[in-house]
């Protein structure tokens, strides 16, 4: 369970059901090594995804760094005759990355009104948002 505070409220956010968690999971820290690239995910260009996703239902996320900025994809990988959306953003992008795909369902506990930075290697990718308050952690599909 995540706890999620307010001035005015909280918010227990579960993440899976208690009866699906048989041990802990290991402690150990999470890091990007041999990152393969970054970029900034924009408020805007998040508010974009959730809104298209959820209006075409569409359960994938792309990213792709297109000569120094941030293209995103939205779409189903699984089924190339569905429907799909594509947004140039002017966010900065680095490193050699094409068809990053994540879930859309995964960035669910983004907070819109933050730009994050996200470093990526091949399996994970590590969303930390500018005012260094939120980290977050996404497993890529492949």
């Amino acid at each position: 369970v995540m706890v999620i505070k307010s001035k005015k409220g909280r918010t227990n956010y579960r993440l899976t059901d208690p009866t699906n968690v048989v041990t802990s999971p290991p402690s150990h820290v999470l890091t990007v090594d041999n990152k393969i690239g970054s970029f900034v995910l924009k408020s805007s260009d998040f508010d974009e995804i959730k809104s298209i996703s959820n209006s075409l239902t569409l359960p994938h996320i792309i990213f792709k760094n297109n000569d120094g900025k941030l293209a995103i994809s939205v779409k189903d990988t699984k089924n190339d005759s569905c429907d799909d959306h594509v947004i140039n953003s002017d966010a900065p992008a680095s490193g050699e990355f094409d068809n990053l795909v994540f879930k859309i369902e995964y960035l669910g506990m983004l907070m819109p009104g933050h730009d994050y930075t996200v470093d990526t290697n091949r399996i994970f990718a590590n969303f930390v948002s500018e005012d260094k308050k939120l980290e977050y952690f996404i497993v890529m599909e492949k």
